[in-house]
């Protein structure tokens, strides 16, 4: 999908020679249930259904949510992925796109707010600040939801992907 390259979302389906035991095997190991410090990602398996963020030391708002849905088929295992901004990332940045949008609005229709030529802010600063927050996201999530894509390729020894 043409928009998915621009929004902080990513679905697609990695291909794998091994059985699903043997891909909820790795998956397992991933989250380090025996050793939860030196895990390399944390979260939980349900089933053939897991969901896991990357372990890091310090905060980082835009780590992806991973989800997976895993599901042999005659030959091959089939291991869904979606990977998602945190709810809370999602609340903020509709709390920012609302206050800057208004920003914009101003700028744009003036005459609305009723607002004089002394009232009105240096216009480029609401788009500005709509153009850094969509950046910001945009890119950092990205960034981490490719580092979280390449692990799982590497270490499900993936043979294909769509």
């Amino acid at each position: 999908m043409f928009l998915s390259k621009f929004i902080p979302y990513e679905k697609y389906v990695l291909f794998t020679n091994l059985t699903s035991e043997q891909v909820l095997k790795v998956i397992s190991e991933m989250l380090g249930s025996q050793n939860y410090a030196d895990a390399l990602y944390k979260g939980g398996i349900n089933g053939n259904t897991f969901k896991a963020t990357r372990h890091i030391k310090g905060r980082n708002s835009f780590l992806p949510i991973i989800r997976g849905n895993i599901s042999a088929t005659s030959n091959r295992t089939e291991i869904t992925i979606t990977m998602t901004l945190p709810i809370t990332t999602v609340i903020f940045l509709l709390v920012w796109i609302g206050v800057t949008g208004v920003g914009c609005l101003k700028v744009l229709f003036p005459s609305l707010f009723n607002l004089t030529e002394e009232d009105k802010p240096i216009w480029f600063l609401p788009f500005l600040f709509l153009l850094i927050g969509y950046l910001l996201t945009t890119f950092s999530f990205k960034s981490e939801s490719k580092k979280s894509k390449e692990f799982l390729e590497m270490s499900l020894g993936v043979i294909e992907t769509k």
